[in-house]
């Protein structure tokens, strides 16, 4: 098994490159828990001329996240890498905006595997 330390590059475990690699670090993962985080720039590309992240971005974030925990996991047990879809969504509320400057953590718990599919709970812990 190779080791590699957390928190580690989200990049480094995405399938995604910049500008399209949203979340910036995986910070833990377990027990089919994750916790990323990413800085929200002024640059960035879902961010409107106001500064606020776009709501429907949050699916992405998440999904993302759950991205970078399975990377590390295949790369930690040095097995061929997965591509993975998201492929549905149900209940999403958003309560708030997230501004420009925002440091965003997004935690994504896997509830169970049907078939090859995952379904996960989202949350977002918090804005800062």
């Amino acid at each position: 098994m190779k080791s590699i330390p957390l928190p580690a590059p989200a990049e480094s475990l995405l399938p995604h490159s910049r500008p399209m690699a949203y979340i910036d670090r995986l910070l833990e993962t377990n027990d089919g828990r994750g916790l990323s985080e990413t800085r929200l720039g002024p640059d960035h590309m879902l961010v409107d001329e106001d500064g606020r992240l776009d709501r429907v971005a949050f699916i992405e974030l998440a999904a993302q996240c759950f991205a970078a925990q399975k990377g590390w996991n295949y790369l930690t047990r040095e097995i061929p890498t997965s591509i993975g879809y998201l492929v549905g969504v149900q209940g999403f509320e958003c309560f708030a905006d997230a501004r420009a400057g925002d440091l965003l953590l997004i935690e994504t718990v896997e509830n169970g595997v049907f078939d090859g599919f995952s379904a996960l709970q989202i949350v977002l812990l918090g804005a800062a």
